[in-house]
Parts: C-alpha cells; sequence; structure tokens
C-alpha cells in the first residue's frame, strides 16, 4: 500500500511540475502593446518565446485575439507562425505587410530592418496582361526585403482584378480627384503618372485608371484599373486582355445577330436550349 501511495505522489509531483512549466498568458504580458499596436512590426515567434501551440495558445489568451487556430499555426523548419480566431501575433517567417512595409515604401523600411547589413528589396508592380503574370487580369503589388541576402519578407498583393474588379461605386470614386487620390494611397507614389477617371462611351458608368511610367520602349505608360462600374460579361464573349469589351454602347435596333442588342452568357444559351427542346418533344 506505501509503494502504492509513493508512485502515486511520484506522478503527482511530475505532472504538477510539468503544468507549471506550460506557457502562461501572463508570460507574455510584455508583448501585449506591441502586438496589439498595428502600426509596429510583427514579432518574430522566436522573440517573443512561442516556440509550440501551447506557447501559441497562451499568447492568443494574452493579446484577446481568441481561440488559437490550430490548422493555420505550425512549425515548419524551426520557423513558427502563430495564428488566432482573430489575428497573428507573431510569425518567423513575416509577409511585408506584417513588418508595415507598404507599396511604395519598402526601400525605406527594409533600410530600417537591415540595419547595418547590406539591404535588397523589390518594389514593384506586375500589371495585367504582363508576360511574367500568372493571372493575365491580375494587377499584383510585388514586394521583398533582403538583409545581406536572406529574404525577410516578401508579399504579392492584389491590386485589381478584370475579370472582377470593384466598382468604382463601392470606392466613392466619382472623379479624377478622387481617382487620383486612391491611386496614391494604394500604390504609394509607385503610380507615378496618377490616376485617370473616365466614363464609358455613351454611359454615366465611371472607370479609374492608375498610371506609372514604362521602362517599355514599346509604351510610355503602364496602366492598372483599379474600379469599373461597367458590368462583365462572362461566358464566350467575356472581356479580357485580348479580346477587350466593346466601346460602343450595343445597338438596341435592326435585325442583326445582337436580337435587339440583348447578349446571352453561355449559360444563359445552354438553358435556352434546352427549354426550346424540351418544347420540340412535346410538338
Amino acid at each position: 500500500m506505501s509503494h502504492r501511495l509513493c508512485f502515486i505522489a511520484l506522478w503527482l509531483t511530475i505532472l504538477v511540475s510539468a503544468l507549471a512549466q506550460d506557457p502562461q498568458p501572463e508570460d507574455f504580458a510584455d508583448w501585449v502593446d506591441r502586438i496589439n499596436n498595428t502600426t509596429l512590426p510583427l514579432p518574430f515567434c522566436a522573440e517573443v518565446g512561442v516556440q509550440d501551440i501551447l506557447g501559441c495558445s497562451a499568447l492568443c489568451q494574452a493579446v484577446e485575439g481568441g481561440d488559437i487556430d490550430a490548422s493555420n499555426s505550425r512549425n515548419v523548419n524551426g520557423k513558427f507562425v502563430c495564428t488566432c480566431a482573430n489575428k497573428v501575433p507573431c510569425n518567423d517567417e513575416p509577409t511585408c505587410s506584417q513588418l508595415t512595409l507598404q507599396p511604395g515604401g519598402v526601400e525605406e523600411g527594409c533600410t530600417a530592418i537591415c540595419g547595418d547589413r547590406s539591404m535588397g528589396f523589390e518594389d514593384s508592380i506586375e500589371y495585367a496582361g504582363s508576360t511574367s503574370a500568372a493571372d493575365k487580369n491580375m494587377t499584383h503589388f510585388v514586394l521583398e526585403c533582403r538583409c545581406d541576402g536572406e529574404v525577410q519578407c516578401s508579399d504579392y498583393i492584389l491590386f485589381s482584378d478584370l475579370s472582377y474588379p470593384v466598382t468604382c461605386t463601392e470606392l466613392s470614386i466619382d472623379s479624377t480627384t478622387t481617382c487620383n487620390d486612391y491611386c496614391a494611397t494604394k500604390g504609394g507614389g509607385l503610380f507615378d503618372l496618377g490616376g485617370n477617371y473616365s466614363l464609358s462611351p455613351g454611359t454615366d458608368q465611371g472607370i479609374c485608371d492608375c498610371m506609372a511610367t514604362s521602362t517599355n520602349p514599346l509604351s510610355s505608360t503602364n496602366i492598372a484599373q483599379a474600379c469599373s462600374d461597367v458590368p462583365v460579361i462572362y461566358g464566350p464573349d467575356a472581356c479580357t486582355i485580348q479580346n477587350p469589351c466593346p466601346t460602343d454602347p450595343p445597338s438596341t435596333g435592326g435585325s442583326g445577330s445582337d436580337s435587339g442588342g440583348i447578349r446571352l452568357t453561355w449559360m444563359a444559351s445552354i438553358m435556352a436550349a434546352i427549354v426550346v427542346g424540351s418544347a420540340a418533344l412535346y410538338v
């Protein structure tokens, strides 16, 4: 009996000791203000002292970030990313945005990060239609910061998608002034030629284009569409870089193939064929 009690006491001692060593929210009290201040660079998990799920869970409680998002919290080759339901409190492989590096300001921010180390950076725009673009309808900001050749962060930030454009109405863009302000704010100076606001011919549907000086000898200006109130047509008649939408409004008269200006999407065409075919069975 005495041996059994000793055995239980030993295991209780080990259990209590193990529990006492688990990270607690109060262990990260010195980091709460830094993490919750979104104007400061996100700290590395290594400097915070988070190396596993238990530490991440305690940190999430400390910064009131909600429960740990275990599916997005992981350790990859010794580099940890801690993710809570409402925020990412630390990351050993941060994005440039998490280090407060934004388009147009990477050089200055990367210089501060590197300190005495040699600095290299990327702060550019990959335009829709570019030969290097994975999706020819998307424009992205490309950011990277390197210290002594080691990548500190990299970002590939979507600016606009011609396939699913944001409407200018949503962005409260209704003039060259508001368009120019949007381009300046989003591009951080990368759109050095400003913005141009125009109306689609024959309509009151606005389009805002952000423009930058081109290094391409074949074109003096690069253009990135920021928003458009012009409805997008899907299906075989979809508007693309290679096959842009017509600039003239569709005809509403005549007996041409437009059938009174109505253009059916491919899905609508299929549905119409099914209806006609079904009706024919009963004739």
